[in-house]
């Protein structure tokens, strides 16, 4: 394992690898300071092979940190620290404890079931709660950032009920560069507008095009333009019509339909004008307050679940240094043993 990381006072401990990335990697780390551990933590880190930064990481760190210092809110991750100097900058976030979209999916989809109406009405309402925060720029005059890679595996749910939108290495900010310079195609290009991927340029409304993606998948339980290699999910985002919203094993209400229809025009001037707006259409369809989604959002991903948490539970009891169970506890799952959670086969269309 790498060397741990030091930020005046305290020492962060890498003890994980959680995801490798071309330039970039994420840890699992453990903050300890001058009483010893305080806290678990997720590190951003260049990678150790990656030689000299690079304009693109620079460019990508520098930003991310930025974004993260001037937006904060509940539906965002929230970023803890930064060091952008030396060879290897690196970025600390809170650690999430739930899974990813994209893994509550393919768990849901590899089960033969759809989502649930009401999970998918509270999972998009609390990302778009975070993205019109930050789409509005938070109340600060000209200061704006748009993600740039709203995909499933940069939406969290909680165990709590909580829903945070992560990584923004490509947001790019217009107190950076003025919004001017362009940049190159990067990201899940299944979930990318297709001025993203024509234009090599992006708006609020090209967030709401991902979001859209996001939620025709979850409504219809397949995919929309994943090909077997980018080049072909490209062309199917550019050139391919999008379906409305079927589900042969649950009716997709009208409502639902035409939202999803509306966030994922090709044209986007056709799609809802901001999240904002977005978010108004998800409110008026759902009808429940946002307690009343996240409690029955985080009741239902304990129950899906439940077999793991109380495993973690178990080995966490086993310990009789209370540090210890902390620590066992405040990582999710990562250091629980034999609950390593393996992603669903894909479907013969990729599905």
């Amino acid at each position: 394992m790498e060397r741990p990381l030091r930020r005046g006072d305290v020492e962060y401990r890498l003890i994980k690898r959680l995801a490798a990335g071309g330039m970039a990697d994420l840890f699992l780390a453990q903050a300890y300071g001058r009483r010893g551990y305080e806290r678990t933590v997720v590190v951003k880190t260049a990678r150790a092979d990656a030689g000299p930064r690079t304009g693109d990481l620079e460019r990508a760190l520098f930003g991310e940190a930025e974004v993260g210092r001037a937006f904060r809110h509940p539906n965002l991750v929230e970023l803890l620290d930064a060091q952008l100097e030396g060879t290897r900058p690196h970025l600390i976030f809170e650690f999430v404890f739930g899974r990813d979209v994209a893994q509550i999916r393919d768990r849901i989809w590899a089960e033969g079931r759809p989502v649930p109406l009401f999970v998918i009405a509270a999972v998009m309402r609390e990302v778009l709660c975070g993205l019109a925060h930050v789409h509005s720029g938070a109340g600060r005059q000209s200061l704006e950032a748009v993600h740039r890679d709203v995909s499933p595996q940069n939406i969290l749910v909680s165990f709590e009920g909580q829903v945070k939108l992560a990584d923004f290495g490509l947001a790019k900010a217009a107190f950076l560069d003025g919004g001017t310079s362009t940049e190159m195609v990067k990201g899940k290009a299944a979930y990318m507008a297709p001025e993203q991927l024509t234009e090599r340029s992006a708006s609020p409304r090209s967030d709401v095009f991902g979001l859209g993606v996001v939620l025709w998948e979850l409504l219809t339980g397949r995919r929309l333009f994943y090909r077997e290699d980018d080049a072909a999910t490209a062309r199917a985002v550019v050139r391919e019509p999008v379906p409305w919203p079927r589900n042969p094993g649950r009716p997709v209400p009208l409502r639902w339909a035409w939202l999803c229809w509306r966030a994922t025009r090709r044209n986007r001037r056709l799609r809802f004008e901001s999240s904002a707006a977005m978010l108004r259409a998800v409110e008026s369809v759902d009808g429940r307050s946002r307690r009343e989604a996240r409690e029955a959002l985080a009741e239902w991903m304990r129950g899906l679940f439940a077999e793991r948490l109380q495993r973690r539970e178990r080995h966490a009891a086993s310990f009789r240094d209370p540090v210890e169970r902390r620590k066992v506890l405040d990582a999710g799952f990562e250091l629980t043993p034999e609950v390593t959670e393996t992603r669903a086969p894909r479907r013969p269309n990729g599905m």
